[in-house]
């Protein structure tokens, strides 16, 4: 180029002098307007919400169906007068799965316990052995029955995949097991 004149020319500022840019101020989309109503009186309701229980009333929380399927099962089970099989994941204890699943365990060993139902909890990772062995032996003091808490029902088998699989699968065919969770 020649010239700032011929620049000028090119880019299409010929005759309009200097340009300034100013910023324009975006806090937030506006688009958005909607979203954050909307967030604002969600977060209203919850804080109203929060108080109210607070303060002792009453609120419905509505029941989840599969959690009254679990007392179902293990009445099934104890009608049958067979055992329950409860796996509490193929993961270690650092997963969150797993830790749910020993979570439910709990719960699931204390109604097996209330009806004098064998549990049976075969363990693939050695650290969620022991802590599996306590929420058991914990379930059956707290439903009232220490004696009936058999220390072998909760093992291990293996750390390998399909040898544990494997190995489920001949404890279901042998025990004739009436209930099966598969949890974590």
């Amino acid at each position: 180029y020649e010239s700032v004149a011929d620049v000028k020319y090119m880019v299409g500022l010929e005759g309009f002098g200097t340009q300034y840019f100013q910023p324009i101020p975006n806090w937030f989309k506006k688009s958005m307007i909607p979203a954050l109503i909307a967030t604002l009186i969600f977060g209203l309701l919850v804080f109203i919400m929060i108080n109210k229980a607070k303060r002792g009333h009453d609120l419905f929380v509505r029941p989840i169906a599969g959690i009254q399927e679990i007392d179902n099962a293990i009445g099934r089970a104890t009608e049958m007068g067979k055992p329950i099989l409860f796996v509490p994941g193929l993961s270690g204890i650092s997963d969150v799965a797993t830790l749910a699943g020993l979570a439910i365990l709990g719960r699931v060993a204390k109604k097996a316990a209330e009806y004098d139902t064998r549990i049976l909890v075969p363990c693939r990772d050695y650290l969620v052995l022991p802590i599996a062995q306590e929420i058991v032996k914990e379930a059956h003091y707290e439903a009232g029955r220490p004696d009936t808490y058999d220390k072998g029902s909760v093992f291990f088998i293996t750390d390998t995949q399909f040898a544990f699989v494997a190995g489920v699968n001949g404890v279901m065919i042998r025990e004739k097991t009436a209930t099966n969770f598969y949890m974590g």
